[in-house]
């Protein structure tokens, strides 16, 4: 389809087509504006029917719950062939251009990143009752603001009354490397525990930097990169990437909620709390006391 049959289906709708931001193997995604109040949207041009309608019932379905995490969903419509879906255009960087311009995260920042995604997951999972299917950090948006985005819901499935669904059923998907095995294998069963491993290699990639694409495909615990990270947190995503499922944290309402307490244990009045706590138990020197007070107290999250 060429660039003035898109123009003029875009025209007829009142959006002006700007430029070409994105493109994958069945879909292309362009800036346009909206002609009535000028606001810049994303506009989704598909050509498989199947995941342009699992697309459009859960954007708007998760729009009527305002979950932060998922862009918002402006209007839908199919012409000659064609498939439009319009929603927020979310400005900023992919995280895998945010982690490529830093090398890799700090743990702090890695926890809070996966916290807003295993939140949103778990929402997808509770009250939509679908797998997300294709974490990755080409997926997740940065905005200006520091708020994480979620895009590109063309993998989702919905969930069986048994919460397992079958691969043939809706195609495999995912992207290898991020990908759980069963995502990938033609007699695979996926539930909650693929998402989970998903989250368990993308947290992996930001606090080390190693992309999960490149091999060796097997990556190193975390500890290994670096000895100053936390061994609990070097735990749950050794548990998050396990090869069978059920070897997995089984939801995950579990990942967010060990990631939670993660961020609560790295906060700075956390740490002021553990240091004065050691510092009696064994009778520390006074200057070294001190001298950790002001370090902590520095920190400009300690008011948190």
């Amino acid at each position: 389809m060429d660039w003035t049959v898109k123009r003029r289906s875009l025209q007829k709708r009142g959006y002006q087509l700007l430029n070409l931001a994105g493109e994958g193997a069945f879909s292309k995604v362009y800036r346009v504006k909206r002609e009535a109040d000028g606001l810049i949207c994303a506009c989704k041009v598909s050509w498989d029917q199947v995941q342009w309608n699992r697309e459009c019932i859960l954007l708007q379905r998760i729009d009527r719950t305002s979950q932060p995490l998922f862009p918002q969903f402006y209007e839908c419509w199919k012409e000659d062939g064609t498939y439009y879906l319009v929603m927020e255009y979310v400005a900023g960087q992919s995280l895998r251009e945010f982690v490529l311009r830093r090398s890799r995260l700090s743990q702090r920042q890695t926890v809070e990143i996966g916290r807003s995604l295993a939140e949103g997951l778990a929402f997808l999972k509770e009250r939509m009752d679908v797998l997300y299917r294709d974490l990755k950090a080409e997926n997740v948006r940065i905005c200006q603001n520091g708020q994480v985005k979620l895009i590109d819901f063309g993998c989702v499935c919905p969930l069986t009354d048994l919460g397992k669904a079958r691969p043939e059923d809706f195609g495999r998907a995912g992207t290898p490397g991020y990908a759980a095995p069963e995502q990938l294998e033609s007699d695979g069963i996926v539930g909650a525990y693929s998402d989970v491993y998903s989250i368990g290699r993308l947290l992996h990639y930001l606090v080390t930097g190693d992309d999960p694409c490149l091999p060796p495909m097997r990556k190193p615990p975390i500890r290994a990169y670096d000895r100053r990270l936390s061994r609990v947190f070097e735990q749950l995503l050794e548990e998050c990437v396990r090869a069978e499922g059920r070897e997995r944290p089984p939801e995950m309402r579990r990942v967010l909620q060990r990631l939670c307490r993660l961020k609560e244990k790295s906060s700075p009045r956390y740490v002021w709390e553990e240091l004065c706590a050691a510092c009696r138990r064994r009778s520390r020197p006074e200057y070294l006391f001190e001298k950790n007070i002001i370090r902590v107290k520095s920190d400009p999250l300690f008011r948190q």
